[in-house]
C-alpha cells in the first residue's frame, strides 16, 4: 500500500488524529480515570489515531483492545507501551531490572537480549513501538526522576549499552525510542513538575549528551521523546524553553544537525514541565510546529475532539499547512508498512515467543540480578557475614515510595533459619531509636529508593534519618546498609563504613543479594556512575 493510498478518502480529521496518541487502559482497574477506557476516547467516530499506547495491563486483554481499535480504526494502529529496559508491563512479561543495574552487570551481550526480550514479548500482543530505552546521563546525583532509570553518567559507557538494547529491540522488529532529548540528569528537578533545564554549554553538551544522541542516530534510531526540558545553550537569549515545543531543538538541531528522520514523540502533554508554561491550544500547535510527529497522552490535556478543533481551526489560519501534518502521517505509514500494520501483509501482530527464547530471557535476568551486585564499601571487613554466627538479624526498611515495600532478603533469611526483627516507616514496630533496639548480630539497613515521579524526593530526609543515623553511629552491632536502587545513598552518608548496591529498586534475585551477604558468591557489579 502506498502512502497515497493509505491517506486516500481520508477526511482532514481524520489526518490531524494521526498526531494524537491517546493512553488506553485495557485490563480495567477500580482506581482508573474515565478517560483511560475506549468509548471515552473513541467518542468522536472521526479519531482515528495512528498510535495509541497501552498501560500496563494482561496480554489477553491487550490483544483484544488490539483487536478492537483496529476494527474501529480501519487499520492496525502501532500500540507502544513503556519498556525502558523490560516488557513487565505485560503481564508475565520479564522483569530485568533498571538500566543501571543491567550498566553495572557488564555486559552488553545481555544488554542486547533485554532488548529483543521487549520486541519479542511486545510483538506477542500487537505491542510494536517502545519508549525506551532511556538515554540520559545521570551526572547530578540529586536528580529525582532518571537515577538508576539511566545507564551511568559516561558518555561513551553508556551510550554502548543504549546503543546494544536499541539495537536488541530493533533487529527483533519493535520500534526503540530514546528519551529525554536533549537529556535530562542535570537538574535537579522534575519535568513532570516543572520545566526543568539542562545547563550545559553547547561544547560540554557535544561532548556528553550530544555524542550520545549523535551514535544513536547514526546507528539507525527510529524514534526519540523530546523532554519538557529545555537546552538554553542552543536558545536565542539562553531561554529555557521545552523542546517539546522548541523548534530550535527539534527542527534545527535534531532535524537537521543531526539529520534524524525518524518519528519524534512528545513526552505526555500533561506533564508540568509543558502544561502551566503554554496554554492548551499554544501547546498543542507549537508541538507541531517544532517538529512533533506524536502527542503523547492526548486524551489528558484535553477532550480529543476540542484538540481535533484546534488543529483544524490551526490548518484553517495558516499556523500549521496540511503539508506538515502529513510529513508526521509519511512517518506514521512508513512505520505501520515496515512493520506489516497495513492490508493483507500483516506479520508483526501477535507473533508468539518461543518458550526457549522465554527461558533464555529468564536466565538472562537472573545473571543481571547476580552480576549488577556490587559491594561499595568494607572497611571494617563485616562482610561476608558469618553464616554461622549471624542468628539474630535487625531489618529496616527504609523507602520513598508511598507504602511498605515487600523486602524478599528478609524472607530469605528466615528460610535459612536467621531470626528477623523488622522495623520501619510502613512496618508494624516503626521506626524506634537506638536505645529501643534489641540486641541483635547485626543491623542491615535496606534503602529503597528509586525515580518516583511528582515527588522530587530522591535523598533521605525526615525524622527517620534521624533514627538511620543512630543505628549507624551510635550503636555496637555491626551495620550493613544496602542500597536498592539509588547508588547515590552514600552522599547522604558518607562515612558509613559497609555498603551493598543492587541498582534495583526491588528484590529482584534476594538469593542472590543473601548469597553476597554471606560470602557463598563474589560481588561482581561495576559501578556505572561516579560515587564520593
Amino acid at each position: 500500500m502506498t502512502f497515497e493510498q493509505y491517506i486516500q478518502g481520508m477526511t482532514r480529521r481524520e489526518l490531524v488524529s494521526h498526531l494524537l496518541c491517546p493512553a488506553i487502559r485495557s485490563t480495567p482497574i477500580p482506581t482508573a480515570d474515565p478517560r483511560e477506557y475506549f468509548d471515552v476516547i473513541f467518542a468522536d467516530p472521526e479519531f482515528k489515531p495512528g498510535t495509541v499506547f497501552f498501560f500496563p495491563s494482561k496480554k489477553e486483554d491487550i490483544i483484544k483492545m488490539h483487536k478492537k481499535l483496529t476494527e474501529h480504526i480501519g487499520s492496525a494502529p502501532i500500540g507502544s507501551m513503556d519498556m525502558e529496559t523490560s516488557p513487565n508491563a505485560i503481564n508475565g512479561g520479564t522483569n530485568f531490572g533498571t538500566a543501571m543495574s543491567i550498566s553495572a552487570a557488564n555486559s552488553l551481550e545481555d544488554a542486547y537480549t533485554c532488548g529483543e526480550a521487549c520486541a519479542k514479548q511486545g510483538l506477542e500482543c500487537g505491542i510494536c513501538w517502545s519508549y525506551g530505552p532511556v538515554a540520559d546521563l545521570n551526572i547530578n546525583p540529586k536528580n529525582p526522576i532518571i537515577n538508576t532509570r539511566s545507564w551511568g553518567d559516561d558518555a561513551d559507557r553508556a551510550g554502548d549499552f543504549v546503543e546494544a538494547f536499541v539495537k536488541g529491540m530493533q533487529d527483533s522488529g519493535m520500534i526503540a525510542t530514546a528519551k529525554h532529548f536533549p537529556g535530562d540528569g542535570i537538574d535537579d528537578r522534575d519535568q513532570h513538575i516543572c520545566t526543568t533545564a539542562n545547563t550545559l554549554s553547547k561544547e560540554e553538551w557535544m561532548a556528553t549528551f550530544g555524542k550520545v544522541w549523535k551514535r544513536l542516530i547514526d546507528g539507525g534510531l527510529r524514534s526519540i521523546m523530546p523532554g519538557h526540558i529545555g537546552l538554553p545553550a542552543y536558545e536565542e537569549d539562553g531561554k529555557v524553553v521545552p523542546a517539546t515545543i522548541s523548534k530550535t531543538l527539534l527542527t534545527d538541531l535534531l532535524r537537521g544537525e543531526f539529520g534524524f528522520d525518524g518519528l519524534i514523540v512528545s513526552d505526555g502533554m500533561n506533564m508540568g514541565g509543558l502544561a502551566p508554561y503554554v496554554t492548551i491550544e499554544e501547546g498543542i500547535i507549537k508541538m507541531v510546529q517544532a517538529g512533533c510527529d506524536v502527542l503523547l497522552f492526548a486524551n489528558f490535556w484535553a477532550d480529543i475532539s476540542y484538540i481535533l478543533d484546534v488543529l483544524e481551526k490551526a490548518i484553517d489560519e495558516g499556523e500549521i499547512t496540511i503539508e506538515r501534518v502529513k510529513e508526521s502521517v509519511y512517518r506514521i505509514w512508513k512505520e505501520k508498512q515496515r512493520l506489516g500494520l497495513l492490508g493483507e501483509g500483516e506479520k508483526m501482530i501477535y507473533h508468539p515467543c518461543s518458550e526457549a527464547d522465554i527461558k533464555r530471557y529468564s536466565e538472562t535476568a537472573a545473571r543481571i540480578a547476580k552480576n549488577a551486585l556490587s559491594i561499595y564499601k568494607n572497611e571494617l571487613g563485616v562482610l561476608p557475614l558469618d553464616e554461622k554466627k549471624i542468628k539474630k538479624v535487625i531489618s529496616v526498611d527504609v523507602t520513598n515510595s508511598e507504602g511498605p515495600v515487600n523486602n524478599l532478603v528478609d524472607e530469605v533469611m528466615r528460610q535459612k533459619g536467621i531470626e528477623v526483627i523488622k522495623y520501619g516507616e510502613y512496618t508494624e514496630n516503626g521506626l524506634v531509636r537506638e536505645a529501643q533496639l534489641p540486641k541483635a548480630d547485626v543491623i542491615i539497613v535496606h534503602f529503597y529508593y528509586g525515580s518516583q515521579w511528582c515527588t522530587n524526593h530522591i535523598a533521605p530526609n525526615g525524622v527517620m534519618i534521624r533514627c538511620v543515623y543512630e543505628y549507624l553511629f551510635k550503636t555496637n552491632m555491626p551495620v550493613v546498609m544496602v542500597c536498592h536502587g539509588s547508588p547515590y545513598i552514600p552522599f547522604t552518608f558518607p562515612y558509613v563504613k559497609t555498603i551493598l548496591n543492587t541498582f534495583s529498586g526491588v528484590d529482584v534475585d534476594p538469593d542472590a543479594i543473601y548469597d553476597v551477604l554471606f560470602g557463598k558468591t563474589e560481588a561482581k557489579g561495576v559501578t556505572p556512575v561516579k560515587l564520593p
